[in-house]
Parts: structure tokens; C-alpha cells; sequence
């Protein structure tokens, strides 16, 4: 069964170091992003994490059951100008399983729309392949 936890659920249950530790954990999961995106670490920590703590960002992630080692993940802006998907990614070994499609149906959930982002031609083949 696929459970998708939410960061900013733990925001009140966790004391900093726990929070702080988790949010860790979910960037190392993405880092390798910053390879095409040089600022990724700084929009993690100084833009996207503040953001959790108000109503216009979420991180949604989802846990390997007997490991408790990330394997999917999501951050989402919700403001006035953007209701976007900034970043959702499954784990390779873990793809074809339909978590990509239950990351997406709660990202549209918070999001509060059907379409939160433009994909260009050239990225439709890649995308598809996170729905499964």
C-alpha cells in the first residue's frame, strides 16, 4: 500500500531536530538535481521549506514501508500567481507501481487544480512515465 505523508504534518509533531532531520532526508533524496539546477540546495532550505510552514507549500514524500528510506517525493507552491508542481520524483526501481499517479492526485488535491503546470513536447515522454 502506498502512503504519502506530508512534511508539513510533521511540522507539529516533530521537535526542530526531528524536522530538521527529515527535511535533510528528503533533500539528499533529490539532490542529484542540482546538477542541471546549480541553486537547488538554497531553494530547498531558504525558499521551499519556509514555505511549508504557511498554506502555500507542501512536501509530500513517500517511504520504502520496511526501510523507512524515501523513495518518492514532491514539493508544491500555492499562491496567488502559481499553483505548481516545482518538483516530483519516484525513485527508479520504484517506478511502474502507481505511486507517481498518487503523488500526483494529492498534489492536484492541495494544489486545487487539474492543471498546475505546462509540459513541453519534449518532456511529455518522461513525464508519462511517473503516472504509472
Amino acid at each position: 500500500m502506498i502512503k504519502i505523508e506530508s512534511l508539513k504534518n510533521y511540522t507539529k509533531v516533530l521537535n526542530k531536530k526531528d524536522f530538521t532531520k527529515l527535511a535533510k532526508q528528503i533533500y539528499e533524496f533529490t539532490n542529484f538535481i542540482s546538477e542541471n539546477y546549480p541553486n537547488y540546495k538554497k531553494w530547498y532550505y531558504h525558499k521551499h521549506i519556509p514555505r511549508i510552514f504557511t498554506s502555500q507549500g507542501e512536501i509530500l514524500f513517500v517511504r520504502q514501508e520496511d526501510q523507512n528510506k524515501i523513495i518518492a517525493m514532491c514539493c508544491l507552491k500555492r499562491d496567488k500567481d502559481e499553483k505548481k508542481i516545482c518538483t516530483l520524483y519516484v525513485k527508479e526501481e520504484y517506478r511502474n507501481n502507481h505511486i507517481g499517479a498518487k503523488l500526483l492526485e494529492k498534489s492536484l488535491e492541495f494544489l486545487g487544480t487539474t492543471k498546475p503546470f505546462n509540459i513541453s513536447r519534449l518532456q511529455i515522454t518522461y513525464v508519462s512515465t511517473i503516472y504509472r
